[in-house]
């Protein structure tokens, strides 16, 4: 019976370490997404946010952008830049307010996620130099709990700010432009990991 039960643990134990060798642990990784282009916005909506509650209404707005989230993505980054600041003393009064709408599940309706408004800073993007990142962003009704002590880099100082949040299952995001001011044109995009 001693025997047996040595041949036993033998077995299982070269088992074990072969199955152990057999891991890929490339697997075992984060995601480091390039940033993407979610959206060019010139022109604010004029309806209330209760009239985008489908994804039907949601689309019919030409000026409303959705985003499908990558199922392999946990959480997301936005950031905004600002099209050709041509006076650099009325920088901060260069804003872009917008509502972030998700959807989660196999619902048809967004929520508000939240509000957001970037102000321009005056960093340049490097392959498009008439843009000018936001350095500031300030988040405000924020819907989802626990609220983590902070949500946003914002940096000021003419860095660069990002908003960043984790996606808890949620399919998709609509980002609705509140306010562009001194009709300029912004650009928000997207990463996630």
């Amino acid at each position: 019976m001693k025997h047996f039960l040595t041949i036993c643990l033998i077995i299982v134990s070269l088992f074990c370490s072969s199955a152990i060798a057999a891991v890929n642990y490339d697997m075992l990784m984060t995601e480091q997404s390039e940033w993407k282009l979610l959206g060019t916005f010139s022109t604010a909506i004029t309806t209330p946010d209760a009239n985008h509650r489908t994804t039907a209404l949601v689309a019919a707005e030409p000026n409303i952008v959705i985003y499908t989230i990558p199922a392999e993505w946990n959480c997301i980054s936005l950031r905004c830049s600002t099209y050709k600041i041509v006076d650099l003393n009325d920088i901060n009064d260069v804003n872009t307010v917008v509502d972030v709408l998700y959807q989660r599940g196999d619902t048809d309706s967004f929520s508000r996620l939240t509000t957001l408004r970037f102000t321009a800073g005056t960093q340049k993007w490097t392959t498009d130099p008439n843009y000018y990142f936001a350095d500031t962003v300030v988040e405000s009704n924020y819907i989802w709990p626990p609220t983590p002590t902070t949500r946003t880099i914002s940096p000021a100082n003419n860095y660069i700010a990002e908003w960043f949040v984790d996606i808890r299952g949620a399919k998709k995001i609509a980002i609705v432009p509140i306010t562009i001011t001194r009709t300029r044109t912004a650009k928000i995009e997207i990463t996630g990991y």
